[in-house]
């Protein structure tokens, strides 16, 4: 298994979406982009400590600033899958932070199920799906 840092692009997707849908989250409030670049640099920390955990190396710095970047449902759903993933080193998984951010993707994955009238196992084979990128 392999872990890497996601870009910039994914978190500015995911936090777009996020505060379309909430006022706060994780008890950051998200009306302001201050506030996303707050929870996204407190979410590309959380990536970085998983893959420094994976490889042995020592934690970068982050820095993040926020910005509005839009994408469909479906490319939502692949960036939290991915994002999730890829923060499942050393005891990340243990942190509040992940365990919110993997029931939220449970969350938009029931939402785009219902959306489709499709099964769990079944996503990956709509033909968005093929269009989404990873990382």
């Amino acid at each position: 298994m392999s872990a890497f840092v996601v870009t910039d692009e994914l978190i500015h997707r995911i936090l777009t979406h996020l505060r379309t849908r909430f006022a706060s989250f994780s008890g950051v409030r998200l009306q302001e982009d201050a506030g996303c670049s707050r929870l996204g640099k407190k979410l590309l920390t959380m990536n970085v400590k998983a893959v420094s955990y994976r490889y042995q190396e020592p934690a970068l710095k982050i820095e993040y600033t926020f910005k509005e970047k839009d994408s469909s449902q479906v490319q939502h759903l692949a960036d939290l899958k991915c994002f999730v993933y890829e923060c499942t080193e050393g005891n990340v998984p243990n942190m509040d932070l992940y365990k919110l951010m993997e029931m939220y993707t449970l969350l938009v994955a029931r939402d785009l199920f219902h959306q489709y009238d499709i099964q769990l196992p079944d996503y990956t084979k709509l033909p968005v799906w093929k269009s989404t990128t990873w990382g």
